[in-house]
C-alpha cells in the first residue's frame, strides 16, 4: 500500500507539473507545436559581431529548444552541440520518468560531448523544464564539466512557469553565476507571439554585443 501511494504521488506530481514541464511536447516525448515565428526570426535579425568564442550545448527532446538553439548558432556564428540522452523517454512511462527523475534531481546518461567547453568563451546552456526541475540530460552534462566551463549564459524553455528557479539550480550545477539568461514558455512559440518571442531574443543577444 506504501509503494501504491508513492507511485499514485509521483503521477500527480508529475501530471499536475506538466504544465510548467511541457515545453510544447518537448518535455516529454515528440515534436512541440512551435509556430512559425521562431523558424522567421534568424533571417529577420541581423548577426551579432563578437570576438568571443561561443558553443551552444542544448539538450531537446522536441523541436522548440533546438529551435532556439538553432536560431542562436545562426545569429552568434557559434558552434553548436546536440545534447543527447540514452535514455528512452517516449510514451506515457516515458513521461513519468521524465518527470520522476527530474523531480529526484538524477543525472542522466549521455552521449560523450564531441567539443571541450574550455576551447570557447561562453558555454550557452538550454534545457527544457521538466516538473519544473533540469532535465537529467542537462545535470549530466554541466557536472563533469564544471571544472572546464568558462561563462556561462542559460536558456530556458517550460511550459508556463518562471524560469528564475531552473536558472539558480543550472548556476549551482556549473558552480558559476550564469552572465544572464532568457526564459521562455510554450505560448512565445505561437505565431500570435512573435514579437514577444522576437523581443526575448533580442535582449539575450545583447550579453553578447
Amino acid at each position: 500500500m506504501k509503494h501504491l501511494l508513492v507511485v499514485m504521488a509521483v503521477f500527480a506530481f508529475v501530471c499536475c507539473g506538466s504544465a510548467s514541464a511541457k515545453e510544447g511536447s518537448d518535455a516529454v516525448s515528440g515534436a512541440s507545436g512551435a509556430g512559425e515565428s521562431a523558424k522567421q526570426t534568424a533571417s529577420s535579425f541581423e548577426p551579432v559581431k563578437t570576438d568571443k568564442r561561443i558553443l551552444i550545448a542544448f539538450f531537446s527532446q522536441g523541436s522548440n529548444t533546438k529551435r532556439i538553439a538553432e536560431e542562436l548558432e545562426s545569429l552568434l556564428g557559434a558552434d553548436i552541440e546536440r545534447i543527447v540522452e540514452k535514455k528512452n523517454r517516449k510514451g506515457f512511462f516515458g513521461f513519468l520518468s521524465a518527470g520522476a527523475d527530474a523531480t529526484m534531481g538524477r543525472i542522466g546518461k549521455i552521449e560523450t560531448p564531441s567539443r571541450d567547453p574550455s576551447a570557447y568563451d561562453i558555454v550557452i546552456v538550454c534545457t527544457p523544464v521538466w516538473a519544473g526541475k533540469v532535465t537529467p540530460a542537462v545535470r549530466a552534462y554541466l557536472t563533469p564539466m564544471r571544472e572546464r566551463l568558462p561563462e556561462v549564459a542559460c536558456v530556458v524553455v517550460a511550459g508556463v512557469s518562471a524560469p528564475q528557479g531552473v536558472v539558480k539550480s543550472m548556476e549551482g550545477i556549473a558552480g558559476k553565476a550564469a552572465l544572464g539568461y532568457a526564459g521562455f514558455v510554450e505560448e512565445d512559440f505561437s505565431t500570435k507571439n512573435r514579437a514577444r518571442y522576437d523581443e526575448k531574443i533580442l535582449e539575450f543577444l545583447k550579453l553578447f554585443r
